[in-house]
């Protein structure tokens, strides 16, 4: 990172939280109506109990998926 250049450039460098309690009430109304597909948007895939070890090792190997553990085959 050259910060001279940056600070030639004006560059901003911001942290901070996302504001969740202000989006909370209206995305769990849209996941309820099946507007939105968080598990979709965030490339979750469904697995087995039985897959559970080797998601965890993929996870763990750095993986850009997220898995849910679906014991008893509920999750659509």
């Amino acid at each position: 990172m050259k910060l001279g250049l940056g600070w030639a450039k004006s560059h901003a460098f911001v942290t901070g939280q996302c504001p969740v309690k202000k989006y909370n009430r209206q995305l769990m109304n849209m996941i309820l109506a099946d507007k939105a597909h968080i598990a979709k948007a965030v490339n979750a895939t469904t697995i087995s109990l039985d897959d559970a070890p080797r998601g965890y090792q993929e996870f763990d190997a750095g993986s850009a998926k997220k898995y849910v553990i679906d014991p008893h085959g509920m999750v659509a």
